[in-house]
């Protein structure tokens, strides 16, 4: 059964899995999924191919040799190992004002989602630690601390710490300049659009302030000669229970990364920044469940998945000292 063989006390509700799945949460604006993909496994743990650098990029005689035969490559994958755990997050439900307010709300529905919502915060969470990480990406070859800061107007460079950063990714993996992704926040994406190198190279021809968004996503990229700019937005409250609200950013202006990201649904021989692997066993994605709690006179409804995070730091190349605000 998947879910970890719940109690007898503890049902899975499958209605509302499937009602969420539908729900995009599209006012978190969370990225996380297109910068690590979910990929689905069998074991909590193990090892999974990688492909050594010293298989790609060397030039072979493919003569015929006079007995017949053909030159062959003599390398193996070599392996890297994943590990996941289980994650939760549980809201309840009180049975007394679920009557008192069934005519204006769904109570199970609302506590389910905000279950569900939690368990999605927490992973974006764990992403963008993940891949703004100095331990990971480090070194000439992982991380720049930029000199000109990008709300530097006058002076921030960013074509050329963009291809600083791609000619070291180059240098790993062999991917070249126009299939990287530039993973920045909002605040990020909207001070660069500003600085005089950019501005001062569609002045008289389209002004930037004019663009729509999806636009100025496209030029930037366009500009900067990579396939494109990944703004990542997600938000949360970082106040304690019961104090006004402080948003906050989940990806820090400190840093910026630029990757070659993972093409989504694809395998582990399939080169990229990482991934999310999913312990398949337990559930393809995540669980909805629900179990009484007698004591408070309602449910409870908890959301559960069990999965974990990778990265391949030949992939990917961290920016740090991005903007001053």
């Amino acid at each position: 059964m998947p879910g970890g063989q719940p109690p007898s006390s503890v049902n899975l509700r499958r209605d509302l899995t499937e009602l969420l799945v539908e729900i995009s949460f599209e006012d978190l604006a969370l990225t996380g999924e297109k910068i690590l993909p979910s990929i689905n496994v069998r074991e909590t743990s193990a090892y999974y191919p990688v492909l050594p650098r010293e298989a790609m990029g060397k030039v072979p005689v493919t003569e015929r040799a006079p007995d017949g035969t053909y030159n062959r490559g003599q390398w193996e994958w070599s392996e890297e190992t994943y590990t996941t755990r289980e994650y939760g997050f549980e809201e309840p439900s009180d049975n007394v004002n679920a009557l008192i307010w069934e005519d204006y709300i769904d109570q199970e529905e609302t506590s389910a989602t905000l279950a569900y919502q939690g368990l999605l915060l927490a992973r974006e969470a764990r992403i963008a630690a993940a891949v703004y990480n100095t331990t990971t990406f480090t070194g000439a070859g992982g991380t720049l601390a930029i000199t000109h800061e990008w709300d530097d107007a006058t002076n921030a460079v960013p074509w050329s710490d963009v291809d600083t950063g791609a000619g070291k990714i180059r240098a790993k993996s062999f991917i070249r300049k126009n299939q990287l992704s530039l993973v920045l926040n909002a605040k990020q994406f909207k001070v660069v659009m500003k600085t005089d190198e950019i501005t001062g190279t569609v002045q008289y021809v389209e002004p930037i302030e004019r663009m729509p968004e999806a636009r100025k996503k496209e030029f930037l990229a366009e500009y900067l000669g990579i396939k494109e700019v990944v703004v990542v937005d997600s938000l949360y409250d970082s106040a304690g229970l019961s104090q006004d609200s402080t948003v906050t950013d989940f990806w820090s202006d400190e840093y910026m990364m630029l990757a070659y990201l993972t093409p989504g649904g694809s395998g582990w021989r399939t080169p990229g920044l990482g991934r999310q692997p999913v312990y398949a066993k337990y559930s393809s994605d995540f669980i909805i469940e629900e179990y009484d709690e007698p004591k408070i006179n309602g449910k409870v409804f908890r959301a559960r998945e069990y999965r974990g995070t990778v990265l391949d730091a030949n992939f990917g190349f961290l920016f740090s000292n991005a903007i001053t605000i």
